[in-house]
């Protein structure tokens, strides 16, 4: 049965690059795209995912409020992992607390990627 991912960045390049690392690596997922939490949210309002890729600094809804949304709207199994280049270790127990599944720094590898989101969707 085939997966499918939310990207949200506000990076287009970004999103793309995530993407071709997923497809890299075979994981019969498909990929959905947002830019920025407000849009994100938008889209699990349409379609149901099974797990989000999300960066921290974005325009009108970052990261961390992506999260806060989604878990105080009452979803709390949607694994969430927060893609970012800050390596801020009380940011990313922060947003752990606030309902973050896992937290993955930039620059990333599809190794590293795997390692993270493999064992989520295995699960979902």
């Amino acid at each position: 049965m085939t997966k499918k991912i939310l990207v949200v960045d506000d990076s287009k390049i970004t999103r793309r690059m995530q993407k071709r690392m997923i497809q890299m690596l075979d994981l019969s997922t498909e990929v959905v795209e947002a830019g920025d939490g407000a849009e994100a949210l938008e889209v699990l309002k349409g379609q149901a995912v099974d797990l989000v890729l999300c960066d921290l600094n974005m325009p009108n809804l970052d990261g961390e409020g992506f999260v806060r949304a989604l878990r105080g709207g009452g979803e709390t199994k949607l694994p969430v992992v927060v893609v970012t280049s800050d390596h801020s270790v009380a940011r990313s127990e922060r947003l752990i607390q606030l309902g973050a599944t896992a937290y993955l720094t930039k620059p990333t590898s599809p190794e590293k990627l795997r390692d993270v989101i493999y064992p989520l969707l295995k699960a979902a």
